[in-house]
């Protein structure tokens, strides 16, 4: 499965290496929110991938580059699924644990804060990642976060300071955070404010800037974690 699609067709030709030449599949794939850079990559994907399901989060926003996302989706008749915090799946021994949206949330609302939060478990190992979503966003979801031991973080907002506060870093202790954020970009993420505070808490970063593809297989008990010619291990709490 897939979290996001990216910009263009970049993805589409990255997944090539993993995704064996006679099995063109993907069983789901995750769009946290309908930022271009987030979903407009799917366009090339569902061209060259069958994939089996979609999940979403609703928003108002509307545009081009979503109309034709949606309508390329019904055409292929691909099974869609809008999420809250009272739809936690699983699909294999993978459990998805939605807490962004809330049940409450105002879809009148900024896109980023619409965002999927999203934890995702094998054993007792998890990742937590929520697209764009701010740091007012993260910060509610501690009611649920609280009682989690997090390995890995996928740092918000493409280490944009807008997301990632002190305080959601100090209670998520993650262990490792990785940052997705293009070289050189316009927005110079990831931004200063966020570095310190991972550094400060002790967590251990990888930027894509550097690291470039970060490979995580889960185990059971430890998640490994391979990205130029490293290969480390977590064991998972």
């Amino acid at each position: 499965g897939l979290i996001d699609a990216g910009k263009s067709n970049f993805l589409t030709n990255v997944i090539y290496e993993y995704i064996p030449p006679l099995k063109r599949e993907i069983d789901f794939i995750i769009l946290t929110h309908p930022d271009l850079d987030h979903i407009e990559g799917i366009l090339g994907l569902m061209k060259n991938f069958k994939i089996k399901s979609i999940y979403i989060t609703k928003s108002l926003k509307n545009n081009e580059l979503i109309k034709t996302v949606f309508e390329e989706i019904k055409s292929r008749e691909i099974k869609t699924y809008y999420l809250n915090e009272n739809n936690d799946f699983k699909i294999n021994n993978f459990e998805f644990n939605i807490f962004n949206p809330t049940k409450d949330t105002d879809f009148n609302t900024d896109a980023n804060e619409l965002s999927i939060g999203i934890e995702i478990s094998f054993n007792s190992c998890s990742i937590y990642t929520a697209g764009d979503l701010g740091s007012s966003g993260e910060l509610k979801t501690f009611s649920k976060l609280k009682d989690k031991n997090i390995e890995i973080l996928k740092v918000g907002h493409h280490g944009s300071k807008t997301s990632t506060s002190n305080e959601f870093i100090s209670i998520l202790d993650p262990l490792v955070a990785i940052i997705s954020s293009g070289l050189n970009n316009s927005y110079n993420h990831p931004h200063k404010e966020v570095i310190s505070t991972l550094s400060e808490n002790n967590v251990k970063i990888l930027n894509t800037q550097t690291e470039k593809s970060i490979e995580i297989i889960f185990n059971s008990g430890y998640l490994s974690l391979k990205y130029n010619n490293n290969h480390s291990y977590l064991k998972c709490l």
